[in-house]
């Protein structure tokens, strides 16, 4: 059985990864005239260019680096003493993805500098402890999709290995990882079904190469449509899974609470999204991607005599550069004898 502060750990950890499937994605900063079109093309034509030419090629690799900056404040009703502004700290990452179409296969690999400044402001837990004995050290994860499947590396305490599951259970975990580095024709795609704002900035030189620049936008309302479809069954479990039954039943009944934290949380949930495309105004392929997404959330935690606020203000920007378009590509060999995503939950639950 799963006891209490195990469960509600597992809650907690479950809203943590949605919100933070929506905090990262690639960054913009220029400044901007919106025109109605260049050389007889609007920004949508300019977009679905770019889109055919993305299927045509059917494969491109992507690479660049990101920076998180991070806010946070903490305010007590009763003592003022007690609110503390915790100064930006920023978390650089590096990531590179390869992206198939027929069939469809993603693969990414992520860096990042694991580094939390946070440890410096509770004295008593880093004292005389160093970083490494926190298990924080730059972290490398792998992930790979197919139209089926979900694979991603596991650290466990055997080593790294593969676990495979079915694309449900992305919604929980993956969606981290694979929304930073979206491939741009899954781009397009979203912002084309939730009618975000598309708009023509300019043309811009880059190494003596013209490029059309179109910016894509989410305001928080259309940000907050997508969420709740994305978050409208969080799936822990699916149909083919084997699970104990008594686990099985405590996992549906962690669904549903998760459910109903979103459903609180995103009242105090703030999230705004640009994304920029480079387009090559020679053949029309994107050849680089920069996106800022602006991220706050505010909540409240009632103890006795004392009501505390805690506000987090999160700015993730990346920058991308697509290249070898139509090249043969080699993905990562899952075949080395991967776990399923129900021995993985035996392995952290009942060992």
């Amino acid at each position: 059985m799963i006891d209490e502060g195990s469960r509600k750990s597992a809650i907690k950890l479950g809203l943590s990864l949605m919100i933070l499937v929506f905090t990262t994605a690639p960054v913009s900063g220029q400044d901007i005239t919106n025109l109605e079109e260049l050389d007889g093309l609007t920004a949508e034509d300019m977009i679905n260019r770019g889109k055919e030419q993305l299927q045509a090629e059917e494969t491109h690799t992507m690479s660049g680096d990101g920076l998180a900056t991070i806010s946070l404040s903490t305010r007590c009703s009763s003592d003022a003493s007690n609110n503390h502004e915790i100064p930006d700290f920023e978390v650089p990452y590096h990531v590179k993805t390869k992206t198939q179409y027929d069939p469809f296969k993603y693969y990414s690999q992520y860096d990042m500098e694991n580094y939390f400044p946070l440890l410096d402001y509770f004295p008593l837990l880093s004292s005389g402890n160093s970083l490494e004995s926190f298990g924080i050290q730059k972290e490398s994860d792998e992930m790979l999709l197919t139209d089926q499947k979900l694979y991603q590396k596991y650290r466990g305490e055997q080593g790294k290995k593969w676990v495979v599951g079915d694309l449900a259970l992305m919604d929980m975990t993956n969606s981290i990882k694979y929304f930073i580095s979206m491939d741009p024709l899954t781009s397009i795609e979203m912002f084309q079904e939730y009618d975000g704002d598309v708009n023509l900035i300019g043309e811009k030189d880059i190494d003596n190469q013209e490029y059309y620049v179109v910016e894509s936008n989410f305001d928080p309302d259309t940000y907050m449509n997508m969420l709740d479809d994305f978050f409208e069954s969080p799936e822990i479990i699916t149909d083919e899974h084997q699970i104990p039954t008594e686990f099985e039943e405590e996992l549906k009944d962690m669904e549903q609470e998760l459910q109903e934290q979103w459903e609180e949380t995103k009242e105090n949930l703030q999230v705004s999204l640009t994304r920029t495309k480079y387009i090559n105004q020679e053949n029309f392929t994107i050849d680089k991607l920069n996106s800022e997404i602006d991220f706050n959330f505010t909540a409240e935690e009632e103890i006795p005599d004392e009501l505390i606020e805690l506000e987090v203000d999160l700015n993730f920007d990346t920058e991308l550069y697509i290249e070898d378009y139509g090249q043969e590509l080699h993905f990562s060999d899952i075949t080395e004898n991967p776990i399923s995503y129900e021995e993985l939950l035996n392995e952290i639950m009942f060992e």
